[in-house]
C-alpha cells in the first residue's frame, strides 16, 4: 500500500511540477512579447520622425527644435542624436546648440543601422558622464539610400519599469531582462545593484544555445535557483524569471517527508500489533498446553 500510495504520489508531484515549469516559460514568454512590443513602440516613433524631410532637408537648428519638442513627450528618453556615416554626433538634445559633440559611444551599432538600413538595439552601455543607457537607432534616407542614423537614448528605468509592471504569481519570482552582450538591463530584485552588471556565464552559456528553455543555475546572490527564460528573436535580449529551488521543490519534499513519517509511524504501530498478537497467540497456545498436561494426569481443568 505506502508502495503504490508513493508512486502515485511521486507522479502527482512531477505533473505539478512540469506545470509549474510550463507556467514559468510561458511568463517568460510573455514578458519577452511585452519587450519587443516596448521597443518597437520607440522604433515606430524614431520612424516616423526619420520619414519626415526635414531631417535632411532643413537647417540643423530646425531640425534640433523638432526633436526637442518630440522628447518632451517622452519621458523614458534621456535624448535624441543624429548620427552620421563615420559616427560623428550631429546634434543631441540633451545639449541644443552645442558641439562638436564627437563620436557614438557604441559606434558598431550605428554602422550597422545604416549599412543595412535596419532599426538596431545597442547594448546597455555607460555613457561619458556615468548615465547607464542602451540605443535605438532608425536609419535616416538620404537621396533615397541610408545616410545618417536618428537615435533614442533610453534609460534602463524604464525596461525595470515595464517588467515590475507585469504582475508575477508569487513574490518568490526575480524577473530580469539581459540585453544581447549579457549585460543585465532590468531586475526586479536588488537592481541597484545588478543592473549594468554582466549575468552569470552559465545564464548567457544556456540562453545563447535555445530560444527558450527552463534549467537549474545559481543565482547572483549565490542561491540554487531554477531559470526560466525566452530569447527575443528580433532584439536578441533575453526574458528570464528566476525562482528558487525551495519554492519549487519545497512541496514534494515536504510530501515525501510526511509520506515517509506515515511509512514508519505504520511500521512501527503494525511491528506493535504483530508483536502482542504473538505475545497473546503465545500465551493462549501456553495455557492450552498446560490445561491439556492436567487433564491427561486426572486434574479438573
Amino acid at each position: 500500500f505506502l508502495l503504490v500510495s508513493g508512486v502515485l504520489l511521486l507522479r502527482v508531484l512531477q505533473d505539478s511540477r512540469a506545470g509549474i515549469e510550463r507556467t514559468l516559460l510561458d511568463s517568460a514568454r510573455q514578458q519577452a512579447s511585452i519587450l519587443d512590443a516596448e521597443l518597437d513602440a520607440t522604433i515606430r516613433t524614431l520612424e516616423a520622425l526619420a520619414f519626415s524631410t526635414a531631417l535632411t532637408t532643413e537647417p540643423i537648428a530646425a531640425v534640433e527644435r523638432q526633436l526637442l519638442n518630440v522628447i518632451q513627450t517622452q519621458p523614458r528618453w534621456l535624448s535624441v542624436r543624429l548620427f552620421d556615416r563615420d559616427g560623428r554626433v550631429l546634434l543631441d538634445t540633451a545639449r541644443p546648440g552645442a558641439g562638436p559633440f564627437g563620436m557614438a559611444v557604441e559606434p558598431a551599432s550605428v554602422e550597422s543601422t545604416i549599412a543595412r538600413g535596419e532599426p538596431t538595439i545597442s547594448p546597455l552601455r555607460r555613457g561619458p558622464g556615468g548615465q547607464l543607457a542602451f540605443a535605438v537607432r532608425v536609419p535616416v534616407l538620404k537621396d533615397g539610400t541610408p545616410g545618417y542614423a536618428l537615435t533614442a537614448v533610453v534609460k534602463p528605468e524604464a525596461i525595470g519599469e515595464l517588467v515590475s509592471s507585469v504582475t508575477p504569481a508569487t513574490d518568490e519570482w526575480t524577473r530580469v531582462v539581459v540585453d544581447s552582450g549579457g549585460t543585465i538591463v532590468a531586475r526586479t530584485r536588488s537592481p541597484e545593484r545588478f543592473v549594468g552588471q554582466p549575468a552569470t556565464a552559465s545564464f548567457i552559456e544556456r540562453t545563447s544555445a535555445v530560444r527558450d528553455g527552463f534549467y537549474q543555475d545559481t543565482s547572483l546572490e549565490g542561491a540554487d535557483v531554477y531559470v526560466a527564460f525566452s530569447r527575443s528573436a528580433r532584439t536578441g535580449w533575453v526574458s528570464g524569471i528566476v525562482v528558487p529551488v525551495g519554492v519549487m521543490d519545497g512541496p514534494i519534499r515536504r510530501s515525501m517527508t510526511m509520506l515517509l513519517l506515515l511509512g514508519l509511524a505504520l511500521l512501527v504501530a503494525g511491528g506493535a500489533a504483530a508483536n502482542w498478537m504473538a505475545r497473546r497467540l503465545s500465551f493462549e497456545i501456553s495455557s492450552a498446553a498446560q490445561a491439556a498436561e492436567r487433564l491427561s494426569q486426572g486434574e479438573a481443568v
